[in-house]
């Protein structure tokens, strides 16, 4: 079983889901409700030339998603496995809640938050200088290549 779909499971996350030009408009709403209304209220139908991109960025994401190099850092700095692992996921559980609640960029937020000479700006610096951006980045996309490769069954 995939992460995100494991997410769905106990009521989080998202369905992408799309339909064959086939299924008539009224069809895919009653097959939606039928299907879908147990597993999760979040549902977005796409084209099916995005499903590798799905796959890439909703499935497999989470699998690259820090939280255990997180806490291992909070291990590594004194706190116990209980405490690391409470930090690291209420405060990314709070984060992406206030992400979706004020619909704009996260970067945002951090401007917001970050004031000068301080301990966020040089996490930031630390990051972009290490190239952990880039490197997340390059990460969707290989798996997006890869999706792609096995949709087309090469």
């Amino acid at each position: 079983m995939q992460i995100g779909t494991e997410i769905v499971v106990i009521g989080k996350g998202i369905i992408p889901t799309t339909f064959s030009s086939e299924f008539l408009e009224n069809e895919r709403k009653q097959k939606e409700v039928i299907w879908l209304l147990p597993s999760s209220e979040k549902v977005v139908v796409i084209p099916e030339k995005h499903m590798a991109a799905v796959t890439a960025l909703s499935e497999s994401s989470p699998a690259f998603v820090l939280i255990g190099v997180l806490i291992d850092a909070g291990i590594r700095l004194g706190l116990s496995y209980d405490l690391s692992r409470e930090l690291v996921t209420e405060t990314l559980k709070g984060s992406a809640e206030l992400s979706q609640k004020k619909g704009n960029h996260p970067g945002e937020f951090r401007h917001i938050v970050t004031s000068p000479v301080g301990t966020i700006i040089e996490g930031i610096y630390s990051l972009e200088r290490e190239g952990i951006r880039e490197t997340l980045m390059k990460t969707i996309y290989d798996t997006y290549q890869k999706a792609r490769y096995l949709e087309d069954g090469d």
